[in-house]
C-alpha cells in the first residue's frame, strides 16, 4: 500500500522565519521537507533537505512528493511573484496537497496590484485550503538582518522612517503561528495580521537597544534619496531599491502602526516583547 502524503514542505527553509518554522515543526514530531538550493545542507533530525529552485519548476515535483501541506513565501522584492508561484500551486493541487500557508506582509491587502497580494489572490481562487499570514517588520532586522551592520559599525540606525510607529514582531512568533495553522484545523480561508503587542518608533528602538549594550545607539531619519544612494553604492538592483523605498513609504504613512491580537488568538499567549528580544540578543548589537 502506498504511504499517504503526510509531510510538510517549507519553502524558504533557510530564511529567518523558515528556519525557525522547520525547527518548530521538527520539535513537534512533524515530518518536514526543507526546500533549498543546496540539498546537501543538514537541517537536523526529522528534516529532509530537498532541491528547490523558484525559477525551475522541474524541481517542484520532487519537492512535493509525499507532501500534504506547504508553507510558502515569495522571494523578497520579486515583481513577478505571482508568475513564480503559479506553477508550484498548480502542481501542489495536482499532487494532493490540501493546505497551503502563505506568508506575505502586513498591508498587502490594501492594493491588489502589489505582487505579494497577487500571490494571495492565486490561492483565494484555487481549490486548496489556505491561510494567509501577513507579518509586520521583524525584530530580527536589528540582530541579524539588514540593519544590524549599521548598529554594530556606526552605533546607529539611518533609515527613511521619519517618526513612524511600528508594531515589530519576533520572527519566532511568526514561525510559531505558521506551525499552528499547518498542524491544526480551524484556520481555513483566514488571514492573520501578525504584530507585536507594542509600537515603537525607530528612536525608541534605539533606546531599547542602548539599554542592553555599553554604548549609545541613535536613530537618524534620512531621505528616500539618501537611502537610494546608499543602496546603489552597494550595487543593489533597482527592483530591490524600489521595493525598499515603497516599504518605508508605507511605514511613514502609518500602515505598520496597528497592533492586532492575531498572534495571541492563534497561540494563546502574548507575542515576545522588544525589550526581551533586545536582552536575549544583546551580543549581536
Amino acid at each position: 500500500m502506498t504511504e499517504p502524503n503526510h509531510k510538510i514542505l517549507v519553502v524558504g527553509a533557510t530564511g529567518t522565519v523558515g528556519s525557525a518554522l522547520v525547527e518548530a515543526l521538527a520539535a513537534a514530531g512533524e515530518k518536514v521537507k526543507a526546500a533549498t538550493r543546496d540539498p546537501s545542507r543538514a537541517f537536523g533530525k526529522g528534516v529532509e533537505a530537498v532541491l528547490y529552485d523558484f525559477d525551475d519548476p522541474q524541481t517542484f515535483d520532487a519537492a512535493l512528493d509525499g507532501v500534504d501541506r506547504v508553507f510558502y513565501l515569495s522571494r523578497p522584492a520579486d515583481v513577478q511573484a505571482a508568475d513564480v508561484a503559479a506553477p508550484l500551486f498548480e502542481k501542489a493541487a495536482a499532487s494532493g496537497v490540501n493546505r497551503i500557508v502563505n506568508m506575505s506582509a502586513m498591508g498587502v491587502d490594501a492594493d491588489d496590484n502589489i505582487p505579494l497580494r497577487q500571490v494571495e489572490i492565486l490561492l483565494e481562487k484555487s481549490t486548496i485550503t489556505h491561510t494567509l499570514l501577513r507579518p509586520n517588520w521583524f525584530m530580527q532586522n536589528f540582530s541579524v538582518g539588514s540593519f544590524n551592520g549599521m548598529i554594530r559599525e556606526q552605533n546607529g540606525l539611518f533609515l527613511p522612517a521619519a517618526d513612524a510607529s511600528v508594531s515589530f514582531i519576533d520572527a519566532r512568533d511568526i514561525a510559531a503561528v505558521a506551525a499552528k495553522v499547518l498542524t491544526e484545523d480551524g484556520h481555513a480561508s483566514k488571514s492573520y495580521a501578525l504584530t507585536g503587542a507594542e509600537t515603537f518608533t525607530h528612536s525608541e528602538v534605539a533606546q531599547e537597544l542602548s539599554k542592553v549594550v555599553e554604548k549609545t545607539i541613535t536613530y537618524t531619519a534620512i531621505s528616500d534619496g539618501d537611502m537610494k544612494s546608499g543602496l546603489e553604492a552597494q550595487a543593489m538592483p533597482d527592483t530591490v531599491i524600489d521595493f525598499m523605498l515603497a516599504l518605508f513609504g508605507a511605514m511613514r504613512a502609518g500602515y505598520n502602526a496597528s497592533v492586532t491580537g492575531d498572534v495571541s488568538k492563534v497561540l494563546g499567549q502574548q507575542p515576545r516583547t522588544l525589550s526581551a528580544f533586545a536582552r536575549e540578543f544583546a551580543a549581536s548589537f
